[in-house]
Formats: structure tokens, C-alpha cells, sequence
């Protein structure tokens, strides 16, 4: 069975964690795997496979121009579309069709996404997921999402989730963590969320939670993480309530995101619309007690390793920050319950799983 999949550059963090882990483990099972880029990068990250680059920044132009020959020319057996949608000139190819979904955010709020990204994917993605052989929902949130909104059946639907990389652990060694704390001037102690600024991120209302509570802790609270959509309101907030106390930390790289989530009391996640939500594992992993959404797939991936909270609720925010900080037996059984959770999800087993759909798929008549 030859497979292919695509794996354009671009800065969507969520989706570039998920392939570069999907591809390592179905490359170590030796899967016949052609991968499409425009991404030079992919030579030092993949080995043991066959890369087809091909050149262009413009997505649009390479989906529709530039792919599609090399596609052909190799003469794949199933290709794999990562993101949401099948470009519309695959729909009658020969080979089979399984296309990623990760979330329908789109489909929910104006909000969520800019307009450019909401309206491609409203004209798209109901006749992609119509025209794949196969569907995989990164959560069991989104496989419903998929049948709500679009009426797929089921059985077309399979739930396939991310998992968290075996070096998100928790940091011990001083000069490592020193090292994070000089980087970034960190003051000690401190809450912690990580993730892009944007609206669906739900972190205005989390500022605002800070800010009633401020004077009856003594953390400070910092935020990794890009600033993208529709972010002034978190800007503006900040600066007139809360400068002394909330910093910016900007793009952090794993090795010092890892240390932050070792040093932080507490680890912060009130989004209010996620296809799966990784950083809830990865904060547990490292044994930071989490404090998550109860909507969406944030209790599906959290368990019973995190204390939710309704995220339209300032209240339930502030009372659950200092419920988790101030109780150190809570805090203690929210972290090894967390570990405990992060065990369910396995990079290995997501790749078996894919692999057998792709075979599922080639062998149908």
C-alpha cells in the first residue's frame, strides 16, 4: 500500500505537532510513505521516506496547480489530507481519500477565526468530508460535531486522537530550570497559560478573573504564546489592569515550555472551542495541575486529571484558581491524576490506527 500525505510549511502549531508525530511513528512501521511539502525542512525531519518537494508559498496555487501532477505521477494507493478539507480537483482521482478533521470551530462563532479561513472551509468542507473514502475526528467531540453539522454517517468516522510527545516530563534539574527563569525573568511563584491570543482562546475573561483575585495571591501570571485574531482586547486589558502582574512571554520553544510547565503552580485552559486540546496533556505530563473548560472535547482529553469550570464564568474561574492553589491535597491528586490520564493517549497506537483505516479504505470495492 503506497500512502501519501501532505505537509505544507505553515504556522498552525496544532496540526505541524500532530503530522510531525503521525509521520515519525508510520514511518517507524515501515509504511510505503510518499510526503508532500513545500516545506525544505521536512529532509531533516523524516527519514526512511520518500519526500516529494514541491515549491510555493501561495496555498491556494499549490493545492490546485502545483500538487496535483506530482500527486499523480506517483501513483498512490490513498492520500491523506491533514487539514480539514480536499482540494476540489482530487474528488474524482482514482485513489482513495481520507481526509483529518480538527475542529469546527468555523462553524460555530464569527469569532473563532478570521473571515478568510471561516469562508473557505464553508465552501469546502461539507462536500470534502462528502467526497473522502474515510473521516478521522481528532476527539469524540469533533466526530459529533461532524455528524451535527453535516450529516455524516458514523460509521464513515473514525476517532483517531493526538497524545503527548514521551519528552514532556517534569523538569528537575536546577541549571535547566534556572536557565528558563533568567530567559524570561521569571519571578516565582506563578500561573501559566500557553496557546495563541486569540478570541476563542477565552483569555479576557481569564485576565478578569486574575484581576479580582490578584491581591490574594501572589502569583504572577504569564502567557506563551503568539499574539494573532482580533488580540487588542487582551492587549488593552493588560495594560491598563494588570502590567505589573501579566507578561507577554511570546513564542516559547518546547525545551523552555516544558521547564515553565515544571515550574508553574498552575496550569490554565478556559477555551471556549477546541477539537482536541494537547497543552491539557502536556501540563499534566509535566506534573502542573490543570484548570480546563467543561465544553467541547476539554473534558474528554483532561479526565479526571483537571478541575472544570463553566468558561462564561469569571466566578467558577476565580473560585477554581484559588480553590487549586490554596488546597495543597486538591493540588496534589489533581497532578497525579493528570499523569495518570496521560497514559491513555499514545502516538504509536494513533499511527497503527491510521494505517489500518488507509487499509480499510484501499481494500473496499
Amino acid at each position: 500500500m503506497k500512502v501519501g500525505i501532505l505537509f505544507r510549511g505553515e504556522t498552525d502549531g496544532g496540526v505541524t505537532r500532530y503530522l510531525k508525530n503521525i509521520i515519525q511513528e508510520m514511518i517507524k512501521l515501515k509504511v510505503n510513505l510518499h510526503i508532500f511539502t513545500n516545506d525544505s525542512s521536512v529532509y531533516n525531519i523524516f527519514k526512511d521516506s520518500t519526500i516529494h518537494f514541491i515549491p510555493g508559498k501561495n496555498i491556494l496555487m499549490w493545492d490546485y496547480l502545483k500538487l496535483p501532477p506530482v500527486v499523480a505521477k506517483a501513483r498512490l494507493d490513498v492520500l491523506i489530507f491533514p487539514k480539514d478539507v480536499i482540494p476540489f480537483v482530487f474528488y474524482w482521482s482514482k485513489m482513495k481519500r481520507v481526509v483529518i478533521v480538527h475542529d469546527l470551530g468555523y462553524f460555530e462563532d464569527a469569532d473563532y477565526y478570521p473571515f478568510r479561513d471561516r469562508i473557505y472551509r464553508k465552501l469546502l468542507m461539507k462536500s470534502s468530508l462528502k467526497k473522502s473514502d474515510a473521516i478521522i475526528a481528532v476527539s469524540g467531540h469533533t466526530k459529533k460535531d461532524i455528524i451535527r453539522i453535516f450529516g455524516i454517517n458514523k460509521k464513515k468516522i473514525s476517532v483517531i486522537c493526538e497524545a503527548v510527545e514521551s519528552r514532556f516530563k517534569r523538569v528537575t534539574n536546577k541549571i535547566k530550570l534556572n536557565r528558563t527563569i533568567k530567559k524570561f525573568n521569571i519571578k516565582i511563584p506563578f500561573i501559566l497559560y500557553t496557546g495563541s491570543i486569540t478570541p476563542r482562546k477565552n483569555i479576557l475573561r481569564l485576565l478578569q478573573a486574575f484581576n479580582v483575585i490578584k491581591h490574594k495571591i501572589p502569583h504572577n501570571f504569564y502567557i506563551a504564546g503568539s499574539k494573532q485574531w482580533r488580540s487588542k482586547d487582551v492587549l488593552d486589558y493588560i495594560s491598563i489592569n494588570l502590567s505589573e502582574r501579566v507578561k507577554l512571554l511570546g513564542y516559547v520553544d518546547d525545551d523552555d515550555l516544558i521547564c515553565l510547565y515544571s515550574l508553574s503552580d498552575l496550569y490554565l485552559y478556559p477555551s471556549l472551542y477546541e477539537g482536541f486540546g494537547l497543552p491539557i496533556l502536556e501540563a499534566q505530563a509535566c506534573g502542573c495541575p490543570v484548570l480546563a473548560s467543561n465544553k467541547t472535547s476539554c473534558p474528554e482529553v483532561s479526565g479526571k486529571g483537571a478541575f472544570l469550570i463553566n468558561p462564561k464564568s469569571i466566578d467558577e474561574m476565580k473560585d477554581g484558581i484559588l480553590k487549586i492553589l490554596r488546597n495543597k491535597k486538591y493540588k496534589i491528586t489533581l497532578v497525579r491524576q493528570g499523569y495518570e490520564n496521560t497514559k491513555r493517549f499514545n502516538w504509536k497506537k494513533s499511527a497503527l490506527e491510521l494505517v489500518e483505516v488507509c487499509e480499510d479504505v484501499c481494500n473496499e470495492e
